[in-house]
């Protein structure tokens, strides 16, 4: 193999390594886990009849580096905010303040969005996506980004799709596992950055109910209860995962990870530099963390972006709890905990003015949440007019989206 040019890889992947060793034992939960935005897994009284007419999608949010998107009811998307890799889907390349339609996608049940790139799951089982194409990650067999949705090739009876940092990864019906984006080949400590443009099935992962992200690894659920987690080196390290037990949603930042448990409390660990694992300190945790004072909660998400003025990653983390009301903690340089301020936080604070929340996400310096009654609030960071309220002003308050309810 050709390995020109090489490439250090960031001492943050071995770090990393070494942690997500620790990673957990994740029990299904449907509802707690699409409400994070991880996971997409239909209930088979959901499940068309024929003749009838198409049952409708469970509303999901996502959030990007600095975009947003949503699929509503009736399996449209629509996104708005940063648009320089195209990765609203409108065929442009131009920033967005209000809400525009990604063309052509229809009958979707699920999104996924990584740094600069959008991910689509139609209802026939195949994967779309738009953007950003540094590394293959729109699985198209090219590197040439798009502003308009690409099938991956190669790909069909899909029922689940996530995205990390600068990869992907869908999860078939068979219970097979694979992956596109940005891999690291090489022996003896000394690895060269390389790409898949086509999905790859990970070797040694079968009978998988569940897949998941984060900025630099990912995750799989095993219909045995176990968890088996990779890094993106040849994709070959698989290994089971085990530590916290009774878990029934998982959530990757950057260089952290959040953990959601059966009886509602929520378990932190990894970087913890702006105080993302909610410990109360800015100590890297090697092992799993109780978040003190969270409990009731049915979901939970991250910021899994490296920000484009920190190379070494913010991140803040968010929780859902039962009552509707959302918790943030971490990086508030812009706002994006939704508290009023711009004070980091090392425990969870409450966003004010919003209550009735069905689902949340975390994007890069901004934050995002779809209420019951069909509104989408979105706060932190609008250089990009990612809080869809007509302007670029950043928000550390809830405002809502202009144009747009489900």
């Amino acid at each position: 193999m050709k390995r020109t040019p090489s490439y250090a890889i960031p001492p943050g992947v071995f770090r990393l390594a070494v942690i997500t060793l620790g990673l957990i034992c994740i029990s299904l939960h449907i509802s707690s886990a699409e409400a994070a935005g991880t996971f997409r897994n239909v209930d088979p009284s959901e499940a068309e009849s024929v003749g009838a007419d198409p049952a409708p999608v469970k509303p999901m949010i996502v959030a990007g580096q600095n975009h947003v998107a949503v699929v509503k009811s009736d399996g449209t998307v629509w996104t708005w905010g940063g648009n320089r890799s195209g990765q609203l889907g409108n065929g442009s390349t131009t920033n967005q303040l209000t809400p525009v339609q990604v063309k052509g996608m229809t009958g979707v049940t699920a999104l996924a969005a990584g740094s600069n790139h959008t991910v689509a799951l139609k209802s026939d089982g195949t994967v779309w996506s738009w953007g950003a194409n540094v590394y293959g990650i729109l699985g198209s067999g090219t590197s040439t980004e798009s502003s308009m949705p690409v099938q991956a090739k190669g790909l069909d009876g899909v029922t689940a799709i996530t995205a990390g940092f600068n990869h992907t990864v869908a999860l078939k019906s068979d219970g097979t596992v694979w992956y596109w984006g940005r891999v690291w080949t090489g022996e003896f400590d000394e690895y060269f950055m390389a790409y898949k443009s086509v999905p790859v099935q990970i070797d040694g992962l079968t009978d998988v109910v569940s897949i998941g992200a984060s900025g630099l690894a990912g995750w799989a659920l095993k219909s045995d209860g176990t968890v088996w987690g990779w890094q993106p080196i040849d994709l070959e390290a698989i290994t089971q995962r085990g530590g916290v037990t009774a878990v029934v949603a998982l959530a990757g930042g950057f260089r952290h990870f959040i953990a959601l448990t059966r009886d509602g409390t929520v378990w932190t660990w990894g970087e913890n530099a702006r105080g993302q694992c909610g410990d109360g300190d800015t100590k890297y945790r090697d092992t799993p963390f109780q978040v003190k004072g969270l409990t009731g909660v049915t979901a939970v998400d991250a910021d899994s972006n490296m920000p484009e003025d920190n190379p070494t990653g913010r991140g803040h983390s968010m929780a859902l709890k039962r009552d509707g009301t959302v918790w943030t903690w971490g990086d508030n340089q812009y706002g994006q905990l939704g508290n009023g301020a711009s004070m980091n936080q090392l425990t969870p604070v409450q966003v004010v003015g919003i209550e009735g929340i069905v689902a949340i996400a975390a994007g890069g310096s901004c934050s995002a949440a779809l209420g019951k009654d069909g509104r989408i609030w979105c706060w932190g960071s609008n250089k990009y007019g990612q809080l869809c309220n007509g302007t670029t002003k950043d928000s550390a308050n809830p405002v809502q989206v202009k144009g747009l309810s489900e």
